[in-house]
């Protein structure tokens, strides 16, 4: 079949084709790309509005380069029309950045279900901004003789406080008697405060550590006629010479000592000296 184009510098139709109406090969004349009028003289002179040198329909445009991708997620096909091509970039942009849904963080809404992509990343920032502004800290410091160590599981760390002075503690307290039975009670709050019955002077074994409150040193004295003299400790037993004898609560650490000595008068100064 012959082609209609009547224009005789123009190359027959391709004859592989049934008609003239067919996407041929070369569709340009002697094989070439259509050209462009020169341009217009600048400024005077162009006409306004510019007219169009070709209008083609975007269903004629097809686009044969390679899928075009965003994120791993492919946008535009190849072979798409110019048509499609617009749709499919269309769609995405309205799927993707329209409106976000509600989001929780336990049970706060942090996002407000249909709020815009900005609204959204604001409002998380703003969240956790606030949650880690308002996150409390504790400020656990040693100081002499005290050792602060810490151990953390997941999100919970554990502070251990120790004691670590190996030093001789001395409580000293005096007090009148004119002994006969009397007795007298020296608080365990009294020795607390002095730093006994922590865990460095608790002692330890190769068992358990030890945590009894009553192995402590202790000695006692009465002055007399300008001297101190010591007192001794009444032997274990029903019976025996005279002393003093101890009780210590395993519980509050009180300890009550009992003068079992002959009465004196008038009453003298007596004095307990505990070693720990």
């Amino acid at each position: 079949m012959s082609c209609n184009n009547t224009n005789n510098t123009c190359s027959s139709c391709n004859y592989n084709y049934s008609s003239c109406n067919n996407k041929c090969a070369k569709c340009g004349c002697k094989d070439s790309f259509l050209t462009s009028p020169p341009p217009c003289p600048t400024p005077q002179g162009c006409p306004d509005p510019i007219p169009c040198q070709e209008v083609l329909s975007s269903d004629c445009i097809i686009y044969n380069g390679p899928d075009i991708e965003c994120n791993d997620t492919v946008i535009i096909t190849s072979d798409s029309t110019w048509a499609e091509l617009l749709q499919d970039l269309v769609d995405y942009f309205c799927i993707t950045y329209s409106t976000v849904p509600e989001i929780l963080c336990s049970e706060d809404i942090v996002v407000i279900d249909g709020s815009s992509v900005n609204e959204a990343l604001e409002d998380i920032v703003d969240y956790f901004c606030n949650a880690l502004t308002n996150i409390s800290s504790t400020v656990v410091t040693g100081g002499t003789n005290i050792s602060v160590t810490s151990a953390t599981v997941g999100n919970v760390t554990t502070y251990t406080v120790r004691n670590t002075c190996k030093c001789i503690l001395k409580y000293v307290e005096d007090f009148t008697s004119i002994f006969d039975g009397d007795t007298h009670v020296i608080p365990g709050t009294a020795l607390i405060n002095c730093g006994f019955f922590t865990l460095a002077n608790q002692g330890c074994s190769r068992f358990t550590t030890i945590t009894y409150l009553c192995d402590f040193n202790f000695s006692l004295y009465y002055l007399i006629g300008g001297v101190w003299k010591s007192i001794p400790e009444k032997p274990f037993g029903p019976a025996g010479p005279e002393g003093y004898e101890l009780e210590v609560s395993n519980t509050t650490g009180n300890i009550t000592i009992t003068l079992g000595i002959a009465p004196i008068d008038p009453a003298v100064p007596v004095r307990v000296v505990i070693i720990g």
